[in-house]
């Protein structure tokens, strides 16, 4: 755990892809923040879990996209995609695999449809 001052784990859902083990926030509604209003520190994240990355799922920015996507690093930079971390987001934004239809993600450097 990087921070000491933490007592509580962030509120985050591990999932694993392919290999990896990602902590992803799901922050479609309320934003990157935990339950006291502040904004989550990935790399506090990824350090308190031991995981691979840390990805963040917020609203939309794109008209038609399911949700906006950041992925982190452990290290807490931006990395600008990760093919097993959308493999989550694909399994959390569909769980059953229903979709008639694909669906897209936008993320900083992208507009993605997970395969």
């Amino acid at each position: 755990m990087s921070d000491p001052s933490v007592n509580d784990p962030p509120a985050v859902a591990l999932w694993h892809g392919a290999g990896n083990t990602f902590a992803l926030h799901d922050g479609r509604f309320a934003g990157r923040f935990d339950g006291e209003g502040k904004m989550l520190d990935p790399a506090a994240v990824c350090a308190w879990y031991g995981v691979d990355g840390f990805v963040s799922l917020t609203a939309p920015s794109t008209p038609g996209a399911a949700a906006s996507v950041a992925f982190f690093n452990p290290d807490g930079a931006p990395a600008a995609a990760c093919g097993n971390g959308l493999r989550c987001v694909a399994a959390l934004l569909d769980p059953e695999r229903t979709r008639a239809t694909p669906f897209r993600t936008d993320s900083a450097s992208a507009v993605r449809s997970p395969a």
